[in-house]
Parts: C-alpha cells; structure tokens; sequence
C-alpha cells in the first residue's frame, strides 16, 4: 500500500513588510474556514516555523496551515480564497507537498 502524505496549503499576507492584518482578522477568517473545511487548521508556532521554509533562503511565515483532507476541501477552500480576494483582502494560498 502507498501512503501519500497530504497537500498543505499555506494561508499568508501577501503583503509581507506592510500589512494591516491583525491576528483577529485571521482567527475570523479561520472561522469561517471551519464551517466548511474538513482537513485539519494548525496556527501553532511549531508548525507555522516549519512550514516558513522551503528549499530555499528565504523565510515567509504562514498564518496558518491546513490539511485537506480530500479534493473538496482543496476545492472549497481555493473558492473561499478567490471570494475573499475579490473581496478586498489581500490574502494567498500556498500548496506543498512531499
């Protein structure tokens, strides 16, 4: 049996240096993430540290990390984040895999 491990995908500012956000702004929008998305949401230090990095030098935190748990939550979430976009804020996704 193959064991695949799972997407993650990253919630960032894409406005790095000067952003408004509030950490409030994120635990609402991790909320509304909650009342659709299935997968698992982690907004803890540990993970958000290992997931700042990549093969690279460069070091961007997420907000949070989530794990689908199957396409609809891909799906459903990627749908959220285009909404909220058009809705102002400046946010993006960020999809990793092993």
């Amino acid at each position: 049996m193959i064991q695949t491990l799972p997407i993650v995908f990253e919630l960032c500012r894409r406005t790095i240096y000067h952003s408004a956000m509030t950490s409030s702004v994120y635990k609402a929008l991790e909320g509304k993430i909650k009342a659709f998305f299935k997968g698992d949401i982690a907004d803890d230090k540990a993970t958000l540290t290992t997931y700042s990095r990549d093969a690279s030098f460069f070091q961007v935190c997420p907000e949070m990390v989530l794990f689908p748990k199957d396409v609809k939550d891909i799906r459903a979430l990627v749908n959220f984040v285009t909404q909220q976009k058009k809705d102002g804020l400046d946010i993006s996704i960020t999809a990793r895999s092993a």
